[in-house]
C-alpha cells in the first residue's frame, strides 16, 4: 500500500503545481470530465481515458473513478489490475463508495488480501453503498478472513436488501432455520461432526447441505456430493432426492448424467418422491438415457400429480389432450389443467382460456376465455395477448365507448388544473394527499368500461421552471425516446413505458409557469390502441389555470429538483 500511497502523493503534488501555474477554468474541467463520462459510457475508452486524464490533472478528481473502471474491464487494452487499484484508490481517499467498494473487490478476488477487502467494503458499506453492504455481509456469512458470523453477516446483508439489492437475499435466506431464527453455525457444525463420528446418515446429508450452499465452509460441490453418496448408501431417502437432482443438471465439475440421475430418482420415486417421479417422467418422456415410453412417463407424472405437484398435473393435462401415453380425453385436460391453474400455474391458465375459448373439453365460454388469458397475461405469458385482442373484437367492447360533448363535469384542483370527463363514465376521484396536489381517478362505470383505465395527475412546485429545457431535464433523469408536443398551448413532453406484467404506462410532463405537471395514465397492454380515444381526450381537456408568478428564494431549487425527481420515481413504479 506505501507505493500506492507514494504515487498518489506524486500525482497531487503534480496538480498542485500545475493549479500555480496556470489559472484552471472549472468550466473547462467539468467539460472535460463530461466528455470522458459519456465516451465511458458509450465504451470508446480511447477517447474517454484522454478526456479522463486530462480532467484528473486539472484537479477533478472523480477521473480518477472512471480511469479505474477503464483499467478494470477485460475487454479492452487498458484492463490493468495493477492500474485499477492506484485510480480507485485515488477515488477511494476522497470518499467515493463506489471506488471503495471496487478496492474491496479487488483486495478480495484478485490480491486476496482479506484485511484490506473488509477495510474499504466497511467504509463504502458505512457510506451506502449496498453492493459494499452485500459483499461485507458474505465476507462474515464465508468467513473469509473473519471467523464466520451470521449475526454480523445478517447486519449487512439485510441493510443491503432493504434498500433494494435483491442479489443479498439469496444469502440472507441461508442465515436461518426453519423456525426463522439465525443459525449457530458454529455449534451447528460442531453438531453435525459428531453425528458423523456416530455414524448417522441424517449428518452425512446435512454436511453435503453446508459444502452445497457454502454455510459456514466455502463452497465445494465435490465434497457435498461425497457426502450426499455417504448418506445415501446409509439409506437416508433425501439424499437420493439430491443426487437425481445434482446429476441432472451438472453442477461445476460434476458433469450432468441422466443415467446416474435415473438411478437416484427411481430410488427416490419407489419412496414416493413427488419431483423424483416428476423428472422421471421427463426422463422418459424425452428419451433421456432410455428409450421414450409415453406410458411410464405419463404414469410417472400421474403420481407426481396425485401428490400435487403442479408440473405434474400441467404434464398430466397435456398427455390427455394430445394422447400421449394415455387415450386422448378433452375433458380430462381441462379437469388437470384446473387442478395446475389451482396451484398457480400460468401455463395452465393459458390453455384453460384456450379450452373456452374454442370449446374444447368445455362447452364455449368467451368470458371464462377471457379472465383464463388477462390472469396468464398478467403473470409473463406473452401468447395471451394475441388472443384478448381476437376476443374484444368478437364481442366489438369498443363500442361501448361514446362521448357526448354537451355533458362533461370540471375537476379542478387547488386552483392549478382542470380536466372534463363525460358524466356518463360514473368516476371516482381520489386524493393521495391532504394538499389536493396528487389526483387519482378510477372510473368504475360497467358500461362504458372505464375502470380498465387508471390515470393519475400529480404536479410539482419548480421555481424558474420557464427557464428549464424540459427534454435535457428528463434525459438527465434517464428518460430516452421522449416525443415533444403541445397541449393546450404548453411545452409537454411523453414517453411510453411497457412492464413485464402486461400494463402500458404513458408518462406525460406539462410544463406550467411555476409547476411541472405529471401525468401518468396506466392501462393493459393489449387494450391501449382501443382506448386511445379515450387518452386522447384526457389530454385534450387538460388544461393550466391562471396563476401569479411566485417569487421563489433560489436556494429552494435544489430542493424542489430533489422533490421532482422523487416525485418521478414513484409515477415510474409499477402499479
Amino acid at each position: 500500500m506505501k507505493r500506492y500511497i507514494k504515487n498518489t502523493k506524486l500525482i497531487f503534488k503534480k496538480i498542485d503545481m500545475l493549479m500555480k501555474k496556470i489559472n484552471i477554468n472549472k468550466k473547462d474541467g467539468n467539460e472535460f470530465l463530461n466528455k470522458g463520462i459519456l465516451n465511458y459510457k458509450n465504451n470508446d475508452y480511447k477517447e474517454a481515458k484522454k478526456f479522463l486524464e486530462i480532467a484528473l490533472n486539472l484537479g477533478f478528481l472523480d477521473a480518477s473513478y472512471y480511469l479505474g473502471l477503464i483499467h478494470l474491464d477485460d475487454r479492452f487494452e487498458y484492463f490493468n489490475y495493477e492500474k485499477a487499484k492506484e485510480y480507485f484508490y485515488i477515488s477511494a481517499i476522497k470518499g467515493n463508495s463506489s471506488a471503495q467498494n471496487n478496492l474491496g473487490a479487488l483486495f478480495l478476488n484478485v490480491y486476496k488480501d482479506y484485511e484490506k477487502a473488509i477495510k474499504w467494503f466497511k467504509l463504502s458499506a458505512q457510506s451506502g453503498e449496498i453492493k459494499a453492504q452485500s459483499n461485507l455481509g458474505q465476507i462474515y456469512y464465508k468467513g473469509l478472513g473473519v471467523e464466520v458470523d451470521y449475526i454480523e453477516a445478517e447486519k449487512w446483508l439485510k441493510k443491503a436488501s432493504i434498500n433494494g439489492y435483491k442479489f443479498a437475499d439469496e444469502f440472507l435466506y441461508n442465515l436461518y432455520d426453519e423456525d426463522g431464527n439465525i443459525i449457530d453455525i458454529k455449534n451447528k457444525k460442531i453438531s453435525i461432526k459428531n453425528g458423523i463420528e456416530k455414524g448417522e446418515c441424517k449428518s452425512f446429508y446435512e454436511m453435503g447441505q453446508l459444502y452445497a450452499n457454502g454455510l459456514g465452509v466455502s463452497k465445494d460441490y465435490e465434497k457435498a456430493v461425497e457426502y450426499f453418496h455417504k448418506a445415501a448408501e446409509l439409506g437416508y431417502e433425501d439424499a437420493y432426492e439430491m443426487l437425481g437432482s445434482i446429476y441432472w443438471v451438472g453442477l461445476d465439475n460434476i458433469d450432468r448424467d441422466y443415467k446416474k440421475s435415473r438411478y437416484w430418482y427411481e430410488k427416490a420415486a419407489a419412496l414416493g418422491n413427488p419431483k423424483a417421479k416428476l423428472n422421471l417422467g421427463v426422463i422418459y418422456s424425452k428419451g433421456l438415457s432410455v428409450k421414450k415410453d409415453y406410458e411410464k412417463a405419463f404414469n410417472f407424472y400421474l403420481s407426481a400429480a396425485k401428490d400435487g405437484k403442479m408440473e405434474a398435473q400441467f404434464n398430466v393435462a397435456c398427455n390427455f389432450q394430445d394422447g400421449k401415453g394415455v387415450e386422448k380425453n378433452d375433458k380430462e385436460a381441462v379437469k388437470w389443467f384446473l387442478k395446475a391453474a389451482e396451484s398457480g400455474d400460468k401455463d395452465a391458465k393459458y390453455e384453460l382460456g384456450l379450452c373456452y375459448k374454442y370449446g374444447k373439453g368445455v362447452e364455449k365460454n368467451l368470458n371464462m376465455a377471457t379472465n383464463y388469458f388477462i390472469d396468464s397475461f398478467e403473470n409473463g405469458c406473452k401468447l395471451s395477448e394475441n388472443h384478448l385482442k381476437d376476443i374484444r373484437k368478437i364481442e366489438k367492447l369498443n363500442k361501448n365507448i361514446i362521448f357526448t360533448p354537451k355533458f362533461y363535469k370540471n375537476y379542478i384542483v387547488k386552483n392549478e388544473y382542470k380536466i372534463e370527463i363525460p358524466i356518463e363514465w360514473d368516476i371516482d376521484i381520489i386524493y393521495n394527499d391532504d394538499e389536493k396536489k396528487d389526483l387519482k381517478i378510477i372510473g368504475k362505470s360497467d358500461k362504458y368500461k372505464i375502470n380498465d383505465i387508471k390515470l393519475w395527475i400529480t404536479f410539482v412546485e419548480f421555481p424558474y421552471s420557464n427557464e428549464l429545457e424540459l427534454a435535457k431535464y428528463m434525459k438527465g433523469m434517464g428518460v430516452d425516446n421522449i416525443k415533444k408536443f403541445k397541449i393546450n398551448d404548453n411545452d409537454a413532453l411523453s414517453f411510453t413505458k411497457e412492464n413485464t406484467i402486461g400494463k402500458t404506462r404513458e408518462i406525460y410532463i406539462i410544463r406550467g409557469e411555476n409547476s411541472i405537471y405529471f401525468l401518468k395514465i396506466s392501462l393493459d397492454s393489449y387494450i391501449k390502441d382501443e382506448y386511445r380515444q379515450v387518452i386522447n381526450h384526457i389530454l385534450n381537456s387538460f388544461k393550466i389555470l391562471n396563476i401569479k408568478r411566485h417569487v421563489y428564494d433560489k436556494q429552494l431549487v435544489n430542493e424542489m429538483t430533489k422533490k421532482a425527481i422523487n416525485l418521478f420515481n414513484i409515477i415510474n413504479n409499477d402499479d
